[in-house]
C-alpha cells in the first residue's frame, strides 16, 4: 500500500499507466517518465496553454497553504480572481469550501478588535495529483531540466516527497473513513478556522464529530500525537466525540494498549479496503 499510495500521489491523471511501475522504484519512474520526457509530458497535459501568471498561481497553490486570499496577494484581487476562474474552467483546480461557522455578532456586544476584519477563507485544490506534482517540482526547476540536470531535480524531489505525499494521504484517509461509515456521514474533509487546522473533521448524521490526524512518516505514532490533536480541537471549542489517527508506519505500544473506544487507529493495511 505504501508503494501504491506513493505512485498514485505522483501519477494520478497520468495516461501511461502500464509503464509507471516498470521501473525499480518511484524515483526511477519519475526520472524516466517525467524528467527525461518533460517536453512530451507538458504537451500531453494543458500546461503549454497556460500563461505565465496562471503558472505562478498554480505554483503558489502547490507549495502554499492554498487559502484563496493568500494566493491572490501575489496579484491584484481582480487579476487573481480572473486567473482562478479560468483555471477552474480548464479543470485544473477546484474550490475547497471552508466549513467554519460564521462569527456570531451580538447587538449588545462588539466583536474583539482582532476579529473585526477576519474573513472566512476557502481553499484552492488541484483536481489531479499529477498537476500538483508538476507545479511543485517540475515548473520551478524547468531551467535544470533544460540543462539535463536530472539528478539535481531528482534530489529536490526525494528530499520533499514525503511532505508532498502527505496531502494525498489526507484525501485517501478521508475516502477510507467515508467508505467505512458510508451513509452515516453528513460531511467530511479537512477543516480550518481562525484558531486551528485539522487534517480531517467528520460530521455524522447524528451530530457526532470525529477529528483526524494523518501522518505520512516513518516514525511510529505515539500517544503524544493524540494528545496534541485533542488539545488542538479544544482551542476551537469543537465538541469532538471520536478521534482517528492514520499512519504510514505503525503505532506505539502505549497507544495500542491504552486506547479508548472512541479512538480509531488506521494503518496502511486498512487502506486495502479502498481497492475492493
Amino acid at each position: 500500500m505504501e508503494e501504491s499510495i506513493t505512485f498514485f500521489s505522483v501519477f494520478d491523471g497520468f495516461d501511461n499507466l502500464s509503464a509507471i511501475k516498470s521501473y525499480e522504484n518511484i524515483l526511477q519512474s519519475i526520472e524516466n517518465l517525467i524528467l527525461k520526457d518533460y517536453k512530451r509530458v507538458q504537451n500531453q497535459f494543458p500546461f503549454n496553454k497556460i500563461d505565465t501568471d496562471s503558472k505562478r498561481m498554480l505554483h503558489k497553490i502547490a507549495i502554499g497553504n492554498r487559502k484563496a486570499y493568500s494566493i491572490y496577494k501575489y496579484f491584484s484581487q481582480f487579476k487573481g480572481r480572473n486567473i482562478y476562474k479560468n483555471l477552474i474552467f480548464m479543470g485544473i483546480i477546484e474550490q475547497e469550501y471552508s466549513r467554519e461557522e460564521p462569527l456570531k455578532k451580538s447587538p449588545k456586544q462588539l466583536l474583539k478588535k482582532e476579529l473585526r476584519s477576519y474573513k472566512i477563507e476557502h481553499k484552492i485544490k488541484f483536481k489531479r495529483d499529477f498537476h500538483r506534482f508538476w507545479f511543485t517540482f517540475i515548473y520551478p526547476n524547468m531551467n535544470l531540466l533544460e540543462n539535463r540536470e536530472y539528478t539535481k531535480v531528482l534530489e529536490i524531489i526525494e528530499e520533499k516527497l514525503d511532505y508532498y505525499i502527505s496531502l494525498t494521504f489526507e484525501d485517501l484517509s478521508n475516502a477510507l473513513i467515508r467508505s467505512d461509515f458510508k451513509d452515516q456521514i453528513l460531511d467530511s474533509g479537512s477543516y480550518w478556522d481562525k484558531y486551528i487546522e485539522l487534517d480531517l473533521l467528520i460530521k455524522f448524521n447524528n451530530g457526532a464529530l470525529l477529528a483526524g490526524e494523518c501522518k505520512w512518516t516513518n516514525h511510529k505514532i505515539s500517544k503524544n500525537i493524540l494528545n496534541k490533536l485533542q488539545k488542538k480541537t479544544q482551542k476551537s471549542h469543537l465538541n469532538i466525540h471520536y478521534f482517528a489517527l492514520f499512519c504510514k508506519n505503525s503505532f506505539s505500544n502505549e497507544l495500542l494498549n491504552n486506547r479508548k473506544k472512541n479512538i480509531l487507529l488506521y494503518e496502511l493495511k486498512d487502506f486495502e479496503r479502498l481497492l475492493i
